[in-house]
């Protein structure tokens, strides 16, 4: 079963290296960081070129203040940075782009819950 999963997560990786919500779709962060995390989870060496092209198409997509936006349409900075940390922290060669996304997490601030929260 495991390595029909597998064989279905490659099949759908889309050519830029990400993935979207559906096999087919615009490739965006939380897809892709999820895909990559099971991925590195399975440490197959099949994966391994998927894994490549994944870290790249996360690599190419961050922003200049360490947040990555939810896809290529939307380039402001999204909650998915969060996602993309956790799956880019094994890196070392990545410690310094996953240092800057914590920091642009840790920067952020909620907005109010208003009068509809009581």
């Amino acid at each position: 079963m495991l390595q029909e999963a597998t064989s279905h997560l490659l099949a759908s990786q889309n050519p830029d290296g990400g993935w979207g919500a559906l096999a087919g779709r615009r490739s965006n962060t939380e897809a892709t960081t999820l895909a990559l995390l099971a991925l590195r989870a399975i440490s197959q060496a099949v994966a391994e070129p998927a894994v490549h092209k994944a870290k790249a198409w996360l690599i190419e997509r961050q922003n200049a203040d360490g947040s990555w936006p939810l896809n290529d349409s939307l380039k402001e900075s999204s909650w998915s940075t969060a996602l993309a940390i956790i799956a880019l922290c094994e890196w070392d060669d990545l410690r310094g782009r996953v240092v800057r996304a914590g920091r642009w997490v840790l920067e952020q601030e909620g907005s109010k819950p208003g009068i509809l929260a009581n």
